[in-house]
């Protein structure tokens, strides 16, 4: 009997460690040892809506973007695509102000918006950085939520 308990109770244990309201642990130490070789160094999630099958980390060339600008692209099994932009020193303007939410991301406020294709951007800014989440939602496997992307935001270290 105790064998059978046990049984029962140690994938619900297993499962139930796993994750965090249904978001997936990320390493970020290959993409944190890439962000040694350039001038600042934003924070990274730690974790992400799906299981992540590969992470990128890009800049654009100086001529064409003067400021500190990273790119990282997320992309997971089920063809789930997130993209964080990231800039030091400079603002990042796109939608109308009108056009986001306002949202609350560990104390600090942000801006939520979704455009008519269902793509989401969460954008919110610590210190001298202003970061950009992007979720694109076509073709994806998996659904991610408004809720989703301000957990994720909130892991960042």
């Amino acid at each position: 009997m105790k064998k059978l308990i046990l049984l029962i109770a140690l994938p619900v244990f297993i499962v139930g460690c796993g994750s965090t309201d249904g978001l997936q642990e990320f390493d970020p130490t290959g993409l944190n040892e890439e962000l040694e070789k350039v001038s600042f160094q934003p924070q990274l999630p730690t974790e992400l809506p799906f299981e992540v099958k590969q992470a990128d980390l890009s800049r654009p060339p100086e001529l064409q973007q003067p400021v500190n600008t990273l790119n990282f692209d997320f992309y997971g099994e089920g063809n789930e695509h997130l993209s964080l932009l990231t800039v030091n020193g400079s603002e990042v303007s796109s939608t109308s102000e009108e056009d986001y939410q306002e949202v609350e991301i560990d104390h600090i406020s942000g801006g939520y918006f979704i455009n008519d294709s269902g793509d989401q951007t969460l954008r919110w800014q610590e210190g001298d950085i202003q970061y950009v989440l992007k979720s694109m939602d076509q073709g994806s496997e998996s659904d991610v939520s408004k809720a989703d992307l301000i957990k994720m935001a909130e892991s960042f270290e």
